[in-house]
Parts: structure tokens; C-alpha cells; sequence
């Protein structure tokens, strides 16, 4: 077991070398067991008896030699040195390993001897170092460091005590110690992973041939809006009924399964953060885990088979705690038509799940002769076309289709309304058996996103060189969406000249942002230079990549910075202990996160 003991002289150092918050000092220190210390200074001295400590008063350990009482010990969490102590280690992303520091202070005269440290209900996610019988003299005026470690593995809210046993008046100390969850896990079923707001609740297998093995893919998430918010468990997926001879269904990992707030979106490999050697998989904009699966997602591949023709339907059941309220059973209806025509249509059914008023869509049908016969293809119509059209490019029917061959059209979607959109390809042949191959065409239209930052342009100034890994200056931009739809933000990144490192976006990619002033999400440009600027200033370019179809392929954000010599200006030439704070564990400005 090792201990960090060091001393602190003066309540000077909280201003300039813990930086703590900026808030008023409060008119005395709490001791945690018992009574107020009058705070003091050169030119406020303690009263008789007293000997000032660290900025506090505490008595004289030279008058009748000191008592029992004038061992003390004051415990402080990163928020607070009074009672009720409590460290929140807030929501936690399964996997994830977090820690906070309490520190232990002796505040009277007297040397105080740490007993023992233990975490007293035995949750095995919390830990503490140093643990058990430790038996460590804190001098007056020394601190001792407690690290609190949380590892998150399951998503369900944990709680422990920490105890601290001394000798000094107040021997036993608790802290309560907890993870919180503020969101709710929410269920995301669909076909693409990136989005948020497509949800399957009919997966359609259109037409398929008698034993032709036809797949589609599926995707789970927690699509929960706060960030770190909640953890979804998904505990079965399964067919309906559960022994089914026409669907198959696997997933990609066991179940149970535990998916964090899923914020996987990306460009490229530089957005990948949330876990050592993620990577981008451009074809989804989305990073996968070393593994190859999807992060902080379920992969479901459903195979259909059918062996009789005519319409088969059944169902996929996804049992997950989706509403925070235990354990639901979402239903997805699978349906797929199984066929005797020649005629093969891919893709099928002809969907376009996401397309934005102003922003026509296309998608090119390839009609195929799947039979080992030659087919002729005498007409391929669309039964509407107010916002469907399509085009043969350039084919002339009829069309004698040999065993194999192909025929290409693209089909158009530009809708002017925000509306679902359906209508049926009719593809009309010579078979005596099934003359009309039907297949299903679907459209969503959207208001667009609109991306909205502010502000736009960045200027830290003149700010020191990091110092100690921490950032110098950090600034604020809130990133909204403005528009009418889902904004999904997949990539900020420094695409400049500077230094790498030099200017960094936390974090590098956002979940799914709904639209409306609501759900604007913040984000923290950093400044941390390395060596000193001045007079010149550093600039660099962050491009953010949406699918705001009206800013692309990017939305740019400048940012400008100058970096001086900390040693050239040490600070005020005066300090206001007013402006200091009274928790000397509490961490700088600098560094507190949201």
C-alpha cells in the first residue's frame, strides 16, 4: 500500500497550485468532526490558545501540552469537506474505469494515525487504494490521498460505503459512495445504425424464390439522448415461434448484451475514442471494436428460406429493460413472399428511408432472369409516379432476357411534402406461370437538418503552455439543429496546419441530435500548446461533418490562439482569499468536465 502524504503550507496554495473553483471562501472550515475553524492570515491572526494552519485556525499545541481534542481530521471529496460526504461517480459506460480522490487531512495539533480504510457493503465494482489496515501518521497540516475507482460492468446503478477509522475525536468517517444513471435506456431497432429516428417495425423480405436463401441485417441500440445516460440490456432475440423452418436469426455477440448510449458515429478512425483500437467503418459511419463488431451495438443477420410459395409472416421478438421499468418485449413483423416468377428484382422492396425536400433520391433496380430459360420482359411500370418516376436509361421493351441477363432503370424519389410515399414496381413478363413480378417502393420524406454552431469563430487569446497535461484555455460551442429533422454529427476535427494536439475537440463525434433548441448539445474546443507563441498567433480549423445536406460536405469553426511563457507572468500581484475555495480536493476550473 502507498500513500501520496504531502503538506500544504498556506491557503495560498489552493489559489495558486490546486486551483480550486472560484467561488467565495465561506467564513470558516468545516472540521467533519464537529465545530468551525475561524479562517486566519498574517493580517487577521487566530485568537489565544490558537495557532493558524494552513489558513485555519487550530489550537496551540504548546498550551497545557495539547489533548486528545486537538486531534482532528478533515475529509474532503472533489465537491465538499462537510457532511453528508458523498462521491458520484455519475453514469458510467460499461467497460469503463473512473476515479476520484478523497483527501484526508490533519487539521489540529496533534498527529492523527489512519487506522483503516475499507469500502464496507463489499460492491465489487468500487474499489479503494490504499485498502484495509494502513496504520499512516498524518503530522499537522499533511494530506493523505484516497483513489476511489469504479469499473462499470453491468449498467445498474451501484452504491458502497467508504470508511475511514482514525484515532482522531471524530474515529469513524463515512462516505457514501455511487454511480447514477440520469437517462432513460431507450430501444433502437433499424436497419442503419447511424440513425436514431428510422425505427423497423415491418422487415420485408419482398419476393423470393423457393429455397434461395434471401438476408437482411437489423441493428440494436440504446439511442437514450443523455450522454453516458443509461445502459441498455438486451436479453433475448429471438424468432416467433421460437422454432421457426423459414427465419434464422444470430447476433454478433451473447446475450445478455449491455449497450451504453450509443455516440458511435464517425468519418474516420481519429472520431474512434471510446475504446483502444476502434476503427472506422466508412460504409456505415460508424467505428467497430477490434473485435469487428459494431461499438456499443448488436448486430442481428436474419436468413429467410422459403420452401412453399405464398406469403409467409412470423415475427422477431427483442426482450431488452428498453423504458428503465424492466425487462419489455419489442415485436418486429417479418414478412417475405415466396415466388414461382423468373423475374428477380434487387434490391426488393425499393426503399428510401430518408430523403429531404429539395434533395431528390435515386436508386438503380436491376431486373434479372433468374430462370434457365430465356424471359421476355414486355413492360416495367410504376403504378404512381406524382413522386416516383422511372427511367429504363435508354432500354427498349420488350426485351428478350437470356438465362442470367440483366436489365438496368433507376428509380427517382423527390417528394415535396413530408410524408411516407408507397407505390409498386410492375415488372410484366411472357411466364405463363407468373406473368407480374410485383415489388414494394417506399419513401420517407424529411424537413432537412439544419446544423447550427455558435459561434463560429474562436479566439482563446494569449493563454500559458500546458502545463501538467491539463489544456491552458478551453472554450464552449454549442452545436443545435435548426431544421426539421435528425442532425447527426460524425466528425469535428483540426484539419489545419497547427501542431497535432495543439487544438482539439471534445468529444470528436455526437450522438443523434433531435430537432429543436432543446436538445442542443455542448462540446469544448481546447487550447494546449506546448511552447510559447507570442506575438505570433497560432490558427487552425476544425471541420465538422453532418448530414445537414445544405453544408456539404463540412461546416467549418476558426479558431485562433497565442501561447506565452508561464514563468514570464506568475500571476497577480495580489491574491483575494475570497476568491478562493475552502475544498482543497476539489479539482481546478481547468479540468472540471460536464
Amino acid at each position: 500500500m502507498r500513500w501520496n502524504v504531502l503538506m500544504v503550507a498556506g491557503s495560498l496554495a489552493c489559489a495558486l497550485t490546486l486551483g480550486c473553483s472560484d467561488s467565495a471562501a465561506p467564513t470558516g472550515t468545516p472540521f467533519i468532526d464537529g465545530g468551525v475553524a475561524p479562517l486566519c492570515n498574517d493580517d487577521t491572526p487566530c485568537s489565544e490558545g490558537f495557532i493558524c494552519v494552513m489558513g485555519a485556525c487550530a489550537p496551540d499545541p504548546s498550551v497545557d501540552g495539547g489533548t486528545d481534542l486537538d486531534r482532528r481530521l478533515q475529509v474532503c471529496t472533489p465537491t465538499t469537506c462537510s457532511d453528508p460526504l458523498t462521491l458520484n461517480f455519475d453514469g458510467a459506460r460499461v467497460g469503463s474505469v473512473s476515479e476520484q480522490s478523497v483527501t484526508l487531512r490533519s487539521v489540529g495539533a496533534r498527529t492523527v494515525t489512519i487506522q483503516n480504510v475499507s469500502l464496507l457493503d463489499g460492491v465489487a465494482e468500487f474499489t479503494v487504494d490504499p485498502f484495509g489496515n494502513v496504520a499512516t501518521p498524518l503530522a499537522m497540516g499533511e494530506d493523505a490521498i484516497l483513489r476511489v475507482r469504479h469499473t462499470a460492468v453491468d449498467g445498474t446503478a451501484d452504491r458502497d460505503r467508504l470508511q475511514i477509522r482514525s484515532d482522531a475525536l471524530r474515529s469513524v468517517i463515512l462516505i457514501d459512495v455511487r454511480t447514477e444513471y440520469r437517462g432513460v435506456p431507450a430501444l433502437f431497432v433499424g436497419e442503419s445504425v447511424a440513425q436514431n429516428d428510422a425505427e423497423v417495425e415491418i422487415l420485408d423480405f419482398g419476393s423470393v424464390r423457393a429455397g434461395v436463401p434471401e438476408r437482411r441485417t437489423l441493428f440494436l441500440k440504446n439511442r437514450d439522448l443523455v450522454i453516458d445516460g443509461s445502459v441498455l440490456e438486451v436479453a433475448e432475440v429471438r424468432t416467433e415461434p421460437p422454432v421457426s423452418i423459414n427465419f434464422q436469426v444470430t447476433t454478433d455477440e451473447d446475450l445478455p448484451a449491455f449497450l451504453n448510449q450509443y455516440r458511435a458515429l464517425c468519418s474516420s478512425d481519429d472520431n474512434c475514442d471510446l475504446g483502444p483500437d476502434d476503427a472506422c467503418d466508412t460504409a456505415v459511419g460508424a467505428c467497430r471494436t477490434p473485435a469487428g463488431s459494431l461499438r456499443d451495438a448488436v448486430t442481428v443477420e436474419l436468413e429467410f428460406v422459403g420452401t412453399t410459395p405464398g406469403l409467409v409472416e412470423e415475427s422477431l421478438q427483442v426482450v431488452s429493460t428498453s423504458g428503465g421499468e424492466g425487462f419489455t418485449t419489442r415485436t418486429i413483423v417479418l414478412k417475405a413472399d415466396v415466388s414461382p416468377t423468373p423475374i428477380d428484382v434487387d434490391p426488393d422492396p425499393i426503399d428510401f428511408p430518408e430523403t429531404y425536400l429539395g434533395f431528390p433520391d435515386q436508386r438503380e433496380v436491376i431486373i434479372r432472369n433468374q430462370s434457365t430459360t430465356a424471359v421476355v420482359v414486355e413492360a416495367v411500370v410504376l403504378a404512381q409516379s406524382s413522386t416516383f418516376t422511372l427511367s429504363l436509361q435508354g432500354a427498349v421493351l420488350p426485351a428478350t432476357l437470356a438465362p442470367g441477363d440483366t436489365l438496368a432503370a433507376v428509380v427517382t424519389y423527390a417528394p415535396t411534402l413530408a410524408a411516407t410515399d408507397e407505390t409498386v414496381l410492375e415488372v410484366e413478363s411472357n411466364d405463363p406461370i407468373e406473368p407480374t413480378a410485383r415489388v414494394r417502393v417506399t419513401g420517407r420524406a424529411l424537413v432537412p437538418p439544419v446544423l447550427v454552431v455558435e459561434p463560429g469563430v474562436i479566439n482563446f487569446g494569449d493563454a500559458h503552455v500546458r502545463v501538467d497535461g491539463q489544456p491552458a484555455a478551453r472554450r464552449s460551442v454549442t452545436i443545435r439543429n435548426g431544421g426539421g429533422s435528425e442532425l447527426r454529427v460524425s466528425s469535428i476535427l483540426p484539419v489545419g496546419t497547427s501542431p497535432a494536439g495543439t487544438f482539439v475537440a471534445v468529444p470528436t463525434s455526437l450522438p443523434p441530435i433531435p430537432p429543436g433548441d432543446a436538445f442542443a448539445t455542448t462540446i469544448d474546443i481546447e487550447y494546449r500548446p506546448t511552447a510559447p507563441t507570442f506575438p505570433e498567433f497560432e490558427e487552425e480549423t476544425f471541420e465538422i461533418i453532418s448530414n445537414d445536406p445544405t453544408q456539404q460536405p463540412t461546416r467549418l469553426l476558426s479558431v485562433t490562439g497565442r501561447a506565452t511563457d508561464p514563468s514570464s507572468n506568475v500571476g497577480p500581484s495580489t491574491v483575494n482569499a475570497n476568491q478562493t475555495s475552502s475544498n482543497l480536493n476539489a479539482p481546478s476550473s481547468s479540468s472540471r468536465r460536464r
